[in-house]
């Protein structure tokens, strides 16, 4: 299995990368793998001739000196003397990426976290295993067709509870819909059964 690397979007907008000539991009993106494979510093000369072929020791000098005056490179001490790491690359590159296999979901539920809260959508499961939406709107398309047994319901009553029931239980009460109510499992919410006992009651007279 390869190893792999960060690469920021932001490098679409830097100028330093962006300018360089086709070949040395090339070069540039091939260094950033080389790096990666030596924990982040580039090898000897002689190597990285041998792994940039055809290219020859004294152009690849050059290369990693024009890279490091563009702000790419930094000079770094290595083991066996001199040389150079991709620009900050310490800093941009995060070991548990690679040794910790649960790293990428442990981000990708922080970034979830930070997405619902910028929207003010979003509060944590009784096990504070994640976030989970409270904003799910029920589609009308399925309520008209009758899917899920939906039933549109219009009576003021009925929705102020439906309202209630969901500031108890999702933080938020329901919206509206073009007609001014919303489409429910039945009409009351779950705890309502004296207006449903009084509803029975009004029909049979």
């Amino acid at each position: 299995m390869s190893n792999w690397f960060r690469m920021y979007e932001s490098t679409l907008n830097d100028p330093a990368v962006q300018r360089l000539p086709g070949d040395k991009f090339k070069a540039w993106v091939n260094l950033l793998c080389i790096a990666s494979t030596h924990d982040g510093v580039l090898p000897p000369v002689a190597d990285l001739a041998f792994l940039l072929r055809p290219m020859v020791e004294d152009k690849v000098e050059v290369l990693l000196a024009e890279l490091h005056g563009k702000g790419l490179l930094d000079p770094v001490e290595a083991p066996g003397g001199a040389s150079y790491a991709p620009c900050r690359w310490s800093e941009r590159q995060y070991r548990s990426d690679v040794t910790d296999p649960t790293a990428a979901a442990r981000m990708q539920r922080y970034r979830d976290r930070k997405r619902n809260a910028r929207n003010g959508q979003h509060r944590h499961d009784r096990n504070g295993d994640g976030p989970i939406s409270i904003n799910r709107k029920i589609p009308e398309q399925a309520a008209v067709t009758g899917d899920g047994g939906l039933i549109e319901v219009t009576d003021e009553q009925a929705l102020a509870a439906w309202d209630a029931y969901g500031r108890a239980t999702a933080g938020k009460p329901y919206p509206r819909n073009r007609h001014g109510g919303w489409h429910h499992p039945s009409k009351w919410p779950p705890g309502h059964e004296a207006e449903v006992v009084a509803m029975r009651s009004e029909n049979r007279r």
